[in-house]
């Protein structure tokens, strides 16, 4: 759900990769520790459009934002392809032992995704809110509430998630040549985890939760009978909450 905020022209990437025990023991305890590199790296933070209204070419990353189009929701799908993936019971951890917790039909492990899978789908959320004329068109009141419900809960949950991850780069201002104000310029060298080993991980345990029968609430049966919550992405829970009267942290 990084060219809200800050412009500027980044101008080379350099990686400079150090294993985990080098540099933080923050992923000790993550099932995804022996794929964790760093390196470092400045972000590319040209201007998403041109002094014209066009899209900006020139940005590499420019895929990922402006309006609807093919090579937008291939950039998206392919940055979201292994947001699902299996776990063992071994590798539950803080979570093993609770009741609502998906297993699935074939034995193959547990239904599981990745805080930072979720920060991407977030964004993603914000972008189609930009466009929900596109994306969201013809929202019943109902389902209308429910989208911005479900915006609200990407955009607290992302301020969560980007102060727990501080990124202490510092951003000088500077006077700009054309315009009396200060400016911010995203010219520092960020500290970041590889994202190709974490994809390779991922993709090792992927698998379509649209497989039918892969899925089985242990209620209700098949999970997408009645398609609810398709055009807004977001399912309320009514009732008694999770299945097995599992609860989260009282925070």
């Amino acid at each position: 759900m990084a060219n809200l905020l800050l412009f500027g022209v980044a101008i080379y990437v350099n990686t400079n990769s150090l294993h985990i025990s080098q540099w933080s023991a923050k992923y000790n305890n993550s099932i995804f520790r022996d794929s964790i590199h760093f390196e470092t790296r400045y972000f590319n933070v040209r201007s998403v459009y041109s002094s014209d209204g066009t899209l900006n070419r020139n940005k590499s990353n420019v895929d990922f934002s402006g309006p609807p189009r093919p090579e937008l929701e291939e950039a998206w799908n392919n940055i979201l392809d292994y947001q699902n993936f299996r776990v063992q019971e071994y590798e539950l951890g803080e979570f093993k032992g609770q009741k609502s917790l998906i297993k699935l039909s074939d034995e193959s492990g547990y239904y599981m995704t990745v805080a930072v899978q979720h920060a991407l789908h977030c964004v993603q959320r914000l972008h189609r809110y930009m466009y929900k004329d596109h994306y969201h068109a013809g929202l019943s009141d109902e389902d209308a509430f429910a989208l911005k419900q479900h915006t609200e809960h990407c955009l607290d949950w992302l301020r969560q998630y980007v102060q727990c991850n501080a990124d202490t780069t510092l951003i000088p201002i500077r006077w700009a040549a054309s315009v009396p104000g200060p400016v911010s310029k995203d010219w520092g060298k960020h500290q970041c985890v590889a994202w190709e080993p974490i994809v390779d991980f991922m993709a090792s345990r992927a698998f379509d939760p649209l497989q039918p029968g892969l899925l089985v609430h242990p209620t209700f049966g098949n999970p997408y009978a009645n398609d609810e919550g398709a055009h807004t992405g977001a399912v309320g829970l009514h009732g008694d909450g999770l299945y097995g009267g599992d609860q989260g942290p009282d925070v």
